[in-house]
């Protein structure tokens, strides 16, 4: 650890600090709280509630003065008493001492304050930014996580991207994705972005990526999340995805610059993509899969979750149709539902009758974008006499909408 002195701020130099917080995006907060809530996201693994609790409790700097003194664990017990902290974590437990005991030695082993400078300026150099809990757009759901919620958000990219999560769904799925999986995933993200809403997933393989992609791909904002450091993208795969993803939208990593992904923290990685989204879907799932953990924590939180069902013999689709039939989610036959469930509106399933061949041929060769009747023929194998007559007959059962570019399906409003 690093000697403090008068020329620094807990353990890091105090003119380098302020140059650097400046540059991270934190000039206009306190410093000390925010290069102890840096601090504090070295010294703990994801989710960890006891180190949470101190800080919600005692505050940032408060908590770490306190653990890296002498007879820590009486100290912090003493000061909890002090500051009346009711909070079955910290208060009325035989074990806590002992607890607290282990806490402070996991956290001063880590406790390396030229670590916490190499990472700030390895993050200024990569352009990132640093968002603290007392930052103005730190984002709300997080809230929901209690003392589990991060001690820091890593983001690189578009900060501005953040105010998006006031209106955001989180997709989630199989790493192996199916044909059926891929344009589900698309479709629905496409549907969220013409009703004005945010993507968030974790910029892995499979439902993740084609989430990501079908935002994109429609012009929306797209937030990953990643459970290791930001400083490399992971996977490698994805790294030309995750690299579009920086011009409109984030990253988002609670770990550090320099730390690995493990399974534990892609465990507790879910757990901040379903507090961030206001609803939760899934594409595919497997029985067992991160999606299915995901699943739990947006429950957890009171967090509506729905599900695309899939085809009976698909593995990937079998934690899907269980989870329906639990239910534990709502059946996703489409976005709509999902998107009218974030805008508080209510979702029924409505009979529009059976549609002709011709009109269903119509509607399939549809999208969210707007067509010419002549491409809508070409798509459908129809002439343009058949084309105008389906489609008069959709309009009136509002399954389509004329534009001044041409016919497509129609979308929702975000607001009114």
């Amino acid at each position: 650890m690093m000697v403090v002195n008068a020329n620094s701020v807990l353990g890091l130099p105090a003119a380098r600090g302020k140059i650097l917080l400046g540059q991270l995006g934190c000039g206009d907060q306190d410093a000390e709280a925010t290069l102890a809530h840096v601090i504090w996201s070295h010294l703990c693994e994801p989710g960890d509630m006891l180190a949470g609790a101190l800080v919600q409790k005692l505050g940032p700097v408060e908590a770490l003065s306190l653990i890296r003194g002498f007879d820590a664990a009486q100290a912090l017990i003493a000061a909890l008493a002090n500051a009346d902290a009711h909070d079955e974590l910290l208060t009325n437990r035989e074990d806590l001492a002992s607890e607290l005991s282990d806490g402070i030695a996991r956290w001063r082993a880590r406790d390396n304050n030229a670590a916490v400078l190499r990472s700030l300026e390895l993050w200024a150099r990569l352009d990132g930014q640093i968002v603290t809990p007392d930052a103005a757009d730190w984002p709300p759901g997080l809230e929901l996580l209690g003392a589990g919620a991060p001690r820091v958000l890593w983001l690189r990219g578009q900060r501005g991207a953040l105010g998006s999560l006031d209106a955001c769904i989180a997709m989630v799925g199989s790493r192996n994705v199916s044909s059926h999986g891929v344009h589900a995933a698309q479709a629905i993200a496409e549907s969220a972005v013409a009703a004005g809403l945010a993507v968030v997933s974790g910029g892995a393989y499979g439902v993740d990526a084609e989430a990501h992609r079908g935002t994109l791909a429609a012009g929306g904002i797209t937030i990953a999340v990643l459970a290791g450091g930001g400083d490399r993208f992971y996977p490698v795969g994805n790294a030309d995805l995750l690299r579009q993803i920086l011009i409109s939208g984030c990253i988002l990593a609670e770990q550090a610059p320099g730390n690995s992904p493990t399974r534990w923290r892609f465990l507790q990685r879910n757990r901040l993509i379903a507090a961030l989204g206001e609803a939760t879907v899934i594409v595919e799932m497997a029985v067992k899969s991160g999606a299915k953990n995901t699943m739990h924590h947006a429950l957890a939180m009171g967090r509506a979750v729905y599900a695309v069902p899939g085809q009976m013999l698909s593995a990937t689709a079998r934690g899907c149709n269980i989870a329906i039939a639990e239910g534990k989610a709502n059946i996703a036959s489409g976005a709509d539902e999902v998107i009218k469930e974030i805008l508080g509106v209510g979702f029924e399933y409505e009979s529009k009758g059976e549609l002709t061949a011709l009109q269903q041929r119509i509607l399939d060769a549809t999208s969210i974008n707007a067509a010419s009747v002549e491409r809508l023929g070409i798509r459908a194998g129809t002439t343009n006499r058949e084309t105008l007559s389906a489609l008069g007959a959709l309009e009136l059962l509002g399954l389509v909408e004329r534009r001044e570019r041409g016919w497509a399906r129609p979308t929702l409003s975000l607001r009114g």
